[in-house]
């Protein structure tokens, strides 16, 4: 998974201020860390990317699903 926005904002939860370079070399178990160490952000974060999703593209203006 590669949203470095989360990334970034649990490092901060942890205590600790990354660079976009050090997220991007973080290990996959420093990831999985942080990700289990705040599963109530993680959760709000993929639900709003999600409805951003169905908003602008399944919902929007193309409807490319139909009506």
């Amino acid at each position: 998974m590669n949203w470095y926005d989360l990334m970034c904002v649990l490092a901060k939860c942890n205590g600790k201020s990354l660079s976009d370079d050090e997220i991007k070399e973080l290990s996959i178990s420093g990831r999985r860390r942080l990700l289990s160490g705040y599963p109530v952000i993680v959760a709000h974060h993929f639900s709003h990317r999600f409805q951003a999703f169905m908003n602008y593209t399944l919902n929007g203006a193309s409807k490319p699903i139909g009506e």
